[in-house]
């Protein structure tokens, strides 16, 4: 992944995927009632995607390439960061996703039975490095960047795969995918983003993937995305609590 700084996200995404995809990321964003990304606003992802941090809310928006994506069963794998909701039947994949805490950069990465749970399911988590993986609530880790799993072998055919039942993120963000649910069905979000930023100050949500150090990568386009959050006209400003102070965003243009 890389930082994008001289496009916005319409113009990054449009030659890959055309007019129609780039035409429903925009209605979800407007269904959300965000404004959409302008450059140096979102983070690029390798499968020609990008992820929008929502410092508010605690939450990360997802725009991802189908086809670098696994089946759809495989994709519900416990150890995969589950979203708290997905655009259905939209030519790209548009998720929001709950932030979480990032494994220190000092830590030697997932413990063995992280990578054990996708083998037995006929699963590789082959980039399963520290930098993409982060724990939840209760201190279970999961990989938060999807297309780093793969088949463990060619041969296995997707009818082929089983994964087990995901509790653990069932029990601790079902309220939240229940709201978001509702938001989709009434056509209002507002509701939705007034309980997520309830839970960010919990602590349950955490802005930047709550972010150890520094990182332009992450940070700058988070904070420059929060200020555009604070100034869009349909946000809640009374319920956003600033982190893009101290950040000169405007000497990055």
């Amino acid at each position: 992944m890389f930082f994008a700084r001289d496009k916005n996200l319409f113009d990054l995404l449009l030659p890959h995927y055309g007019d129609d995809a780039l035409y429903q990321v925009q209605d979800a964003f407007t269904l959300m009632d965000l404004p959409m990304p302008e450059q140096m606003e979102y983070r690029d992802t390798t499968d020609v995607g990008a992820m929008v941090f929502l410092n508010p809310y605690g939450c990360t928006v997802r725009v991802t390439n189908r086809k670098k994506l696994l089946c759809e069963t495989a994709l519900r794998h416990p150890r995969l960061l589950q979203p708290l909701g997905t655009f259905p039947d939209t030519i790209l994949k548009i998720d929001v996703y709950p932030g979480i805490i990032p494994l220190p950069s000092t830590a030697p990465g997932p413990d063995r039975d992280f990578f054990n749970d996708f083998q037995k399911c006929g699963l590789e988590a082959f980039d399963g490095k520290t930098v993409n993986c982060g724990t939840i609530g209760n201190g279970y880790i999961v990989m938060f960047d999807i297309p780093g799993v793969q088949k463990a072998d060619d041969d296995i055919k997707d009818e082929m795969i089983v994964v087990p039942e995901d509790v653990i993120q069932a029990q601790i963000y079902s309220h939240l995918r229940v709201a978001f649910a509702k938001a989709v069905k009434k056509q209002d979000f507002q509701p939705f983003w007034e309980l997520c930023s309830e839970e960010h100050t919990r602590g349950l949500l955490k802005s930047n993937w709550m972010t150890t150090k520094p990182d332009s990568m992450v940070d700058i386009p988070a904070a420059a995305y929060e200020r555009r959050l604070v100034q869009h006209t349909g946000l809640n400003r009374s319920i956003v609590a600033t982190h893009y102070s101290g950040y000169n965003l405007g000497a990055l243009l």
